[in-house]
């Protein structure tokens, strides 16, 4: 049986780090920073595998954990809806630095209870933005 969890997910650069940038999976409210974007957004992959493995060796359900606050799921919506469709290939090939906020979705499937999920690529992510806000699905 494959099970798939949909996460959304934020990231911006840090407003008090310079150079940093905060990833935030509003589902599980779970966060990471990395040293760029795109190097934010991995480590939020990998946090939300190991948050997701964790709980399935011991048979908890991700579904369970209590969730970002509604002022961060309101900043997420405004993006995602307000976002022009651009790819994130673009992003990586051709840095934007006026880039404020990203918006997205993960999608992991897990096939069985050991077996860590594939997370995608960085180019297989479809990405949006407006007025220097992006929104992406992965």
């Amino acid at each position: 049986m494959v099970e798939r969890y949909n996460f959304a997910f934020t990231v911006k650069p840090a407003e008090d780090v310079p150079g940093q940038w905060l990833a935030h999976c509003l589902d599980i409210d779970v966060m990471t920073q990395g040293n760029s974007l795109l190097h934010a957004v991995r480590m939020l992959f990998e946090a939300v595998v190991m948050v997701a493995m964790a709980d399935r060796e011991v048979g908890q359900d991700l579904r369970d954990r209590k969730p970002a606050p509604e002022e961060d799921w309101a900043a997420f919506w405004s993006v995602l809806t307000d976002g022009e469709r651009v790819e994130m290939r673009q992003m990586l090939d051709k840095p934007d630095t006026n880039v404020l906020f990203l918006a997205g979705n993960l999608l992991l499937e897990f096939r069985d209870k050991h077996t860590e999920p594939k997370v995608p690529a960085a180019w297989e992510i479809e990405a949006s933005r407006r007025s220097n806000r992006i929104h992406c699905h992965a």
